[in-house]
């Protein structure tokens, strides 16, 4: 019997290592983990700035016995531009980044090691959220689910 192995982080790290690689969509992206202090002190400097955050994810077995996954993942992008528009711009950048053979390649490149491999991959809805108001300013943020279908090798 082949040992189940559940995608999470070997898949958040796989698609970390490629958004960052390409800069995807000119962002600096970000594990969800990272600290708010650590990414605020990035930029500290730019009156203006954007961000890419590797949000909330899950895995569950598609075929329900072991070798296929659906990996999921909330892409989130962050701005502190008070308007919808530069969120709203960087999401449509996003999804022609992640058309990209390079992306995919580098995600599979990735994940070999781990066991896995790409199958295909599915995006959407996008949303755009509501802005938050706080005495650094006024935020806007937005996002987009990622599915990566997933073989277990």
């Amino acid at each position: 019997m082949t040992e189940i192995k559940v995608p999470l982080y070997a898949a958040t790290m796989a698609l970390y290592t490629a958004l960052s690689s390409i800069r995807a969509c000119g962002l600096d992206w970000y594990e969800g983990g990272t600290d708010i202090d650590e990414i605020e002190n990035e930029f500290k400097s730019q009156a203006t700035f954007c961000y890419g955050i590797l949000g909330a994810a899950d895995a569950d077995q598609a075929d329900k016995v072991s070798d296929i996954w659906d990996y999921n993942i909330q892409l989130e992008i962050y701005s502190n531009y008070p308007g919808r528009k530069v969120v709203a711009q960087k999401l449509q950048e996003l999804i022609n980044a992640l058309c990209m053979p390079g992306v995919w390649e580098a995600m599979d490149e990735a994940l070999a090691p781990e066991g896995f491999e790409t199958i295909k991959m599915s995006i959407g809805p996008y949303r755009l959220n509501l802005p938050v108001r706080d005495d650094k300013g006024t935020w806007q943020s937005g996002g987009v689910n990622l599915t990566i279908k997933l073989n277990q090798i």
